[in-house]
């Protein structure tokens, strides 16, 4: 990806950050919901694995949130438990997890790339 476009997209990234927690801190607990996803598919895009680790610990943070400061709401651990269904900020962050695997994998090819493109360069030069 060009730099001008990874600078973009991180800066999106600490705008969605920031816009979700003050979603969250207003009570608008889906909107922060989304804009934490939307901030997640900014850091899988960047391939960026601190991002994607804010990103989870984020989701973790504001779940705990809802669950002590309105127990009683949807998005809550409580309510969700009641009708039998999943917390999606524990789904979003076991999304996080997995995008930081996969940033994990596709950067280790990309720095082995680089390595045996090195070895090469360095063959034809000698």
């Amino acid at each position: 990806m060009q730099d001008r476009q990874c600078r973009e997209i991180d800066e999106i990234y600490e705008s969605l950050m920031v816009l979700s927690n003050n979603a969250l801190t207003s009570n608008h607990y889906e909107a922060a919901y989304h804009m934490l996803t939307a901030a997640m598919h900014c850091a899988s895009d960047l391939g960026d694995e601190q991002y994607l680790t804010r990103v989870e610990q984020e989701a973790k943070a504001q779940r705990d949130w809802i669950d002590s400061h309105t127990p009683e709401h949807r998005m809550s651990t409580q309510s969700t438990n009641k009708h039998h269904g999943k917390n999606l900020y524990d789904m979003l962050a076991r999304q996080a997890t997995a995008q930081i695997a996969i940033a994990k994998q596709r950067n280790r090819l990309n720095h082995n790339r680089h390595f045996l493109s090195q070895e090469v360069q360095l063959g034809k030069s000698s």
